[in-house]
């Protein structure tokens, strides 16, 4: 899937109504010396209407920085996913939080679960950086 570059991205997530934890993910990658893509125009998968995703790597890779991962949200990832199995879409969440008061799965329980990759903390792993692209 190309994605195309743009010189400079659809805003920056520190302009803005952008979340700060996507900003912190975003100043992270670039204090690193890694150009990510931020919510780029052309960046759409079929979702409904259209997702776009937070960040897409060099190497195709979409990442979603999540702070605070309600139902909906869940629910729309798994909808993209399903729209777009070829799609290699990954997460940053800031906290390992349960996904609700009552339950014990944690945001990483329910990404394994529906076969995504994720992380805890404020940056992209490098590895992700570092992986060649699909075919």
């Amino acid at each position: 899937m190309s994605w195309g570059r743009q010189k400079y991205p659809r805003g920056t997530p520190t302009k803005g109504k952008r979340s700060r934890f996507e900003s912190d993910v975003y100043d992270n990658a670039l204090k690193r010396g890694h150009l990510v893509d931020y919510e780029p125009v052309d960046g759409h998968l079929p979702y409904v209407l259209y997702y776009i995703p937070d960040f897409v790597l060099p190497n195709g890779i979409i990442v979603e920085a999540k702070g605070f991962f309600p139902s909906e949200d869940r629910t729309k990832m798994l909808r993209v996913k399903k729209a777009s199995p070829e799609a290699d879409i990954r997460f940053v969440f800031q906290r390992d939080n349960k996904i609700n008061k009552g339950s014990k799965t944690r945001y990483t329980d329910w990404a394994k679960k529906h076969g995504f990759i994720a992380v805890v903390g404020t940056s992209i792993p490098e590895a992700w950086f570092n992986e060649e692209p699909e075919e």
